[in-house]
């Protein structure tokens, strides 16, 4: 379980890592200018979509503990996370709802712990689509959804070996 927590942060820290890179430079101040009193920078909120197949599933009420903390223990006073984590109560039709008002809602990245692994190609299509990034979680996807786009990974354990 260690390993797979341990995972998935790399993952969501890679996501941060980018998202951080991304933000174009500041343009620095003419030297012949005195610098003015900077004003308190304001805080950029990454919003994250989480879609759990399920809630009541214990392993999974520990992971979305372990989601929620970390996100936390990642804001700074110019970055924040605001994290919405959904339950699919093991419905495929629920999830896949979930994750369209999330794309709707402009999310800038979506982990989702698929109800049936099956259907990573709809989700992951639907995401690209969209340009937002996904992190599959705890069921691993067909090696051809994988392939399917860049900003796409898994974090979880091998189903073959375990």
């Amino acid at each position: 379980m260690k390993k797979i927590l341990a995972l998935l942060l790399v993952a969501v820290m890679a996501f941060g890592c980018a998202a951080c890179a991304a933000q174009p430079a500041a343009e620095e101040a003419p030297a012949a200018e005195a610098p003015a009193e900077e004003a308190p920078a304001e805080a950029t909120t990454y919003n994250i979509g989480v879609c759990i197949y399920k809630f009541d599933d214990n392993f999974m009420t520990l992971y979305r503990q372990e989601l929620e903390s970390y996100f936390k223990s990642l804001e700074t006073d110019t970055v924040k996370y605001n994290v919405t984590i959904v339950d699919g109560k093991g419905d495929m039709a629920e999830q896949t709802n979930q994750v369209d008002t999330f794309l709707a809602q402009g999310v800038d990245a979506l982990i989702v712990n698929l109800v049936q692994s099956s259907s990573a190609a709809t989700i992951t299509e639907k995401c690209k689509s969209a340009d937002v990034p996904v992190v599959y979680i705890n069921r691993e996807p067909a090696a051809e959804d994988m392939a399917a786009w860049d900003k796409i990974c898994y974090v979880g354990a091998d189903a073959r070996q375990s």
